[in-house]
């Protein structure tokens, strides 16, 4: 059995790893994902595309807006943002091929960006100069006409021509010309501005022609650097790559899935045999089940007649230490009893003399032969002992000496009765009792012990209503309570109050006694079993213990609150009406 669960445990951490795998797969396969990162990819190729149309028709004139360039270019590197930290980031942290194609295509994306910004500048220059080309070439040959100098207007005419045809067509020997041309200007310029005579419309002609000339090439080696750059090659491989990435995921994933269908057949095929093996096991258990079940309910039952006889083996521990006393409570009426009876004989005895006179005079008197000196004579003895009766006043006496031995008599079958009820085994099941009885009761019992402790028991009880109680197990809780009152006491006397009261639909008793009290150890031990704070050999430990099992039958509580010096008091709660646990 065991071998067969380790087996599942490390068929069930297999299939965590795999599982592990598969989902990391499946969310590699991710439809969306690789939708939105292949449609990133396209984008970007058609916005590498767009930028390079749109730069050759603003180079040519076609695209007239300087604007549009600059937000392509944004564009782009937004897309190309979006596919690097968003679309594709983890697979370009997982893939050196795919990664590597990034890294080229981020470097070729910065150089062609930069040469796009220099032809958008270059481009810009030469659309400025352009425009002011036709006005600038005005001003020029008006100023050469009023300067009256043929030479140089047929050379400056000569320039614009050649220059218009280079702009237009590009004819490289318009262009030589022209650049020959300029440095004539430049150099006739100069002695002009050395000679004192300054010619400004020149100056701006030669300025405007030369920033032309350069700004179009500048603007055509930008173009031409930005549009070569093989960032559509670069664009291919980082498609190729992640293609290649999800196919070889989907093989995996297909290879993972294969896997993890072979291990549930074997996972449910390990569960089958352990199951039928668990039911085998289990028909074996059954009786066995059944057999501790039935030693647990004999030895609850065993547990149960045990608490009963350690309970009532207590009980009569607590009695036999009363005993002493309860014989002394009832040999001080007894004796007291005997002797009144012993004087009661006497007297009876003198008293029988002066009824023996009376019988002999009534016998006498009721003789036909009777004789009157005989008579006279028994009538004198009869009133001499009847006055000597009345002189000693034995009638009186005999019956004081009775009423006090009833008296006597009265206090013993008190003693016996509390006796009865306190120590009677079957007495268990509920009745109706009033509290105050039962707690007379248990003083009665306990008198000596009190007596012998100098304790002044003061008795503070309010009318309550009687409760359903077992009533001999209430007798030997407040038994317990009271006699370890009056140990805490000691010799040197106190005082133990007992009062009673109804709250809340309970009865509260209230031991306050004014011992030596304990501290807060003693306190939060004092209700376990075989805990006892008197010397080896005075105290079993059980008292207290057997008291709180009572109050729990009882569906009430019981509390401590004592202070060393100054006293204890003990509170039993009883609620009204509640349903008493017999077998408790």
């Amino acid at each position: 059995m065991k071998k067969v669960i380790i087996v599942i445990l490390v068929l069930m951490i297999a299939g965590a790893v795999l599982g592990f795998y598969t989902l990391r797969d499946y969310k590699a396969l991710d439809r969306n994902v690789f939708i939105n990162t292949t449609d990133s990819i396209r984008n970007l190729v058609l916005s590498d595309n767009e930028l390079d149309i749109v730069l050759l028709k603003t180079r040519y004139g076609i695209e007239k807006d300087d604007k549009k360039l600059i937000t392509l270019s944004r564009n782009l590197s937004e897309e190309f943002d979006n596919l690097r930290y968003a679309a594709a980031f983890e697979e370009i942290e997982q893939i050196d091929e795919l990664d590597n194609a990034v890294f080229a295509y981020d470097e070729l994306l910065i150089e062609k960006l930069d040469f796009v910004e220099k032809f958008n500048e270059q481009n810009a220059i030469y659309n400025r100069e352009i425009a002011r080309k036709k006005a600038v070439s005005e001003r020029l040959i008006e100023a050469i006409e009023a300067r009256e100098d043929p030479v140089l207007l047929k050379n400056i005419n000569q320039t614009i021509l050649n220059a218009n045809d280079f702009l237009l067509s590009g004819n490289e020997e318009s262009k030589k010309f022209v650049m020959a041309k300029i440095d004539e200007i430049q150099a006739y310029r100069n002695q002009l501005t050395q000679a004192g005579t300054p010619f400004i419309e020149l100056d701006d002609y030669w300025f405007n022609l030369k920033t032309i000339i350069e700004s179009q090439e500048n603007a055509q080696a930008n173009l031409i650097a930005a549009t070569e750059e093989p960032s559509s090659e670069v664009l291919k491989r980082i498609e190729t790559a992640y293609i290649n990435y999800h196919d070889s995921t989907v093989v995996k994933s297909n290879q993972l899935r294969d896997a993890l269908t072979i291990y549930g057949i074997v996972l449910l095929m390990s569960l089958i045999y352990l199951g039928f093996m668990l039911r085998k096991s289990f028909q074996s258990l059954e009786q066995k089940v059944a057999d501790r079940t039935a030693e647990i309910e004999t030895a609850y039952s065993d547990l149960q007649e045990s608490q009963e006889q350690l309970i009532q083996s207590e009980k009569l521990a607590s009695l036999g230490g009363m005993v002493a006393g309860v014989a002394h409570e009832m040999n001080t009426p007894l004796a007291y009893v005997s002797s009144n009876v012993t004087s009661v004989m006497s007297n009876m005895e003198v008293m029988n003399s002066t009824f023996n006179n009376i019988h002999a005079l009534h016998s006498s008197i009721k003789d036909p032969n009777r004789d009157n000196k005989t008579i006279t004579a028994l009538l004198k003895k009869t009133i001499k002992d009847y006055e000597e009766l009345e002189t000693h006043e034995l009638y009186e006496e005999s019956k004081e000496l009775l009423e006090d031995g009833s008296h006597g008599l009265g206090e013993i079958s008190n003693l016996v009765v509390s006796l009865k009820d306190f120590a009677r085994l079957d007495r268990q099941t509920t009745e109706s009792v009033c509290i105050k009885e039962c707690i007379d009761n248990t003083l009665t019992i306990a008198t000596n012990h009190i007596k012998e402790n100098n304790v002044n028991v003061v008795r503070e009880y309010d009318d309550t209503p009687e409760i359903e109680c077992i009533p001999s197990k209430l007798n030997q809780l407040f038994l317990n309570i009271v006699t370890n009152a009056s140990q805490a006491i000691g010799t040197e006397g106190g005082t133990l109050t007992i009062r009673t009261e109804e709250v809340d639909n309970q009865i509260v008793i209230d031991f306050i006694d004014t011992g030596e009290g304990m501290d807060e150890e003693t306190q939060h031990k004092m209700f376990d079993p075989f805990f006892t704070s008197k010397p080896i050999g005075q105290g079993t430990g059980l008292g207290m213990s057997i008291a709180y099992k009572i109050i729990e039958a009882h569906k009430g509580s019981i509390s401590v609150d004592s202070k060393l010096g100054v006293g204890t008091t003990m509170t039993v709660k009883l609620p009204i009406g509640a349903e008493v646990d017999e077998a408790a």
